[in-house]
């Protein structure tokens, strides 16, 4: 006897998103540290999805004119929240960065930064950062 299942068309095609957590925001927390305390501004946009984050290109600039103003960071983060939101998630963090200029000054920056973050089929990624200016 053979039997035919018959799926909607809708439930064929919705992709499965996994949750959201603490460890995640975690691991993407600790590359953008790694990426900015190693001066590697590639390894820093690797985070960010360059196809869904809306002025993609003027942040990218942004943030290689960044990393060539300051040749040294050092980097703190306390994770405050993390939550989803349909089909995104959110991570809210506590960022503080110490750049240091080439005349050797160092500059220290603390700001509450909010991450929205959207999964591509294999991993989450930064579609959204605010401030945005806080890299710069």
């Amino acid at each position: 006897m053979l039997l035919i299942l018959l799926i909607p068309a809708a439930a064929q095609s919705k992709p499965v998103l996994p949750a959201f957590t603490e460890e995640d925001a975690v691991r993407i927390l600790d590359n953008l540290s790694q990426a900015l305390e190693a001066n590697d501004p590639d390894g820093l946009l690797k985070a960010f999805d360059r196809d869904q984050m809306p002025n993609y290109d003027s942040f990218r600039d942004q943030i290689f004119n960044f990393f060539g103003a300051y040749p040294e960071f050092l980097t703190h983060y306390h994770l405050r929240q993390v939550a989803m939101e349909e089909n995104r998630a959110l991570m809210l963090t506590d960022f503080e960065l110490q750049e240091r200029s080439p005349q050797g000054q160092p500059v220290r920056k603390q700001a509450q930064l909010r991450f929205l973050l959207r999964w591509n089929g294999k991993q989450w990624k930064i579609v959204d950062l605010n401030p945005r200016a806080f890299f710069s």
